[in-house]
């Protein structure tokens, strides 16, 4: 079994599978190479713990829990002069895939929007962008037990 990170990483990239001709990878690479565009790549970054208002910890019939949220961001890679038009197109799919389902099968609490950035890149024979899409995904896990989200 995986840490809930990986769970909820896996989830995702299994929601867009579709999108980007299928090159939809685990990390961040940026920039890349032209023969791999599209592509999107799934991060998680940053992990909070959320203690309730009263208390540390909650206590549900014996079990510890850990609440947490871990930052996603989901970069959207494709290139031309059309580029900005292309990571847009390809962002509407990754909100639209998301929207679905905001517990990823599951896997987390909720899934929230928190923002867009795009960056451009003149590495390669053609300009070259990243769109990221930044999310907030809120989970609970056992104490004892990171793996499995339990609500």
């Amino acid at each position: 079994m995986a840490h809930q990170r990986k769970n909820i990483r896996d989830a995702v990239i299994t929601l867009l599978s579709t999108l980007a001709n299928g090159n939809v990878i685990a990390g961040r690479t940026y920039p890349v190479d032209q023969m791999t565009l599209p592509a999107i790549g799934v991060h998680t970054a940053e992990e909070e713990w959320l203690p309730t208002e009263s208390e540390m910890v909650t206590m549900v019939g014996g079990v510890v829990n850990n609440d947490r949220a871990i930052q996603l961001t989901i970069d959207c890679m494709d290139e031309g002069w059309t580029y900005l038009d292309k990571l847009d197109a390809l962002a509407l799919g990754v909100e639209q895939a998301l929207g679905v389902d905001l517990s990823l099968g599951g896997e987390c609490g909720a899934i929230l929007y928190e923002g867009t950035s795009v960056e451009r890149s003149e590495q390669l024979e053609l300009p070259t962008g990243r769109l990221t899409l930044t999310y907030r995904v809120e989970y609970r896990t056992d104490a004892r037990d990171p793996q499995t989200n339990i609500g």
